[in-house]
């Protein structure tokens, strides 16, 4: 019996491994651009970047290869929508960046259609319900917008036949609601206006215990930062700026980083 287990283990080792990779596709995504800023488009994700430059009739063709099915970033201008490409697919593309998102149409791209259209979804439910972000609106518009979404969503889902993508686009959504539901019951939980600040206690560069605490009495100003975050570093000059035109005044400037331990040389210098 161990001797039939191990044949039956060996010949499917030698099969898995025997498995023929699938080569690289070509795939074609073209298309027409009316009014276009700049000169190039880009079809891109963390894996493959691929660009195309514009003719003077606004047309352009991208050929990539590719060996799996994957969502894209399609890039023009100042705009960014999304794709799903599978391999072997000749997809054609229109839009006038006038009206970006409302224009743009896929030709031989069921999957891509829909990302666009749920785009337009989202976006008329938040303008119909949201009338600020996710954290200020009422908890009952909040809820409103998932629940109006999803109905929404269960329609465009059924008229979709790619039951991969189907089962990736329910993951999502489920995703990001959770996600949002996270953040707004810790935000909801957060103190309000007239109650007491959260206290909280970080060592400064010289290694001393700082607290919020110690500065009862004076106005804070508290800047969140880091030292990967590009727009943060950017501010800070101005920042410095800030602190002196009001160093007379009964106010304290703290900069908190929430960098990592590893980064705490980085976070120094």
């Amino acid at each position: 019996l161990i001797y039939y287990i191990a044949a039956i283990g060996s010949i499917f080792i030698i099969l898995y491994m025997c498995e023929p990779v699938k080569p690289p596709v070509k795939t074609i995504v073209s298309g027409v651009i009316t009014n276009p800023i700049g000169d190039a488009v880009k079809v891109f994700n963390r894996s493959h970047t691929f660009t195309s430059n514009l003719n003077s009739k606004g047309e352009f063709s991208i050929r990539m290869y590719l060996d799996s099915s994957d969502y894209f970033d399609f890039h023009h201008g100042r705009e960014v929508t999304k794709m799903y490409i599978h391999p072997g697919d000749d997809i054609g593309v229109t839009l006038d960046t006038e009206l970006f998102d409302e224009t743009i149409e896929y030709a031989n791209s069921e999957l891509s259609s829909f990302l666009s259209k749920k785009f337009l979804i989202e976006e008329h439910i938040g303008d119909s319900l949201l009338t600020a972000s996710f954290r200020a609106v009422s908890y009952d518009d909040f809820i409103g917008f998932w629940d109006t979404l999803e109905e929404q969503l269960l329609i465009e889902w059924g008229n979709l036949s790619d039951e991969h993508f189907i089962n990736l686009e329910k993951k999502e959504f489920e995703k990001s609601r959770d996600y949002w539901y996270e953040d707004r019951k810790a935000f909801d939980a957060l103190p309000k206006k007239g109650d007491p600040a959260i206290d909280f206690t970080y060592p400064d560069i010289f290694g001393d215990n700082v607290s919020l605490s110690d500065f009862k009495g004076k106005y804070v100003y508290v800047d969140v930062w880091a030292t990967w975050c590009g727009p943060c570093r950017y501010e800070i000059p101005y920042l410095v700026e800030l602190e002196k035109k009001y160093h007379d005044n009964n106010i304290v400037f703290l900069s908190v980083s929430v960098d990592s331990e590893k980064n705490k040389q980085v976070w120094l210098d």
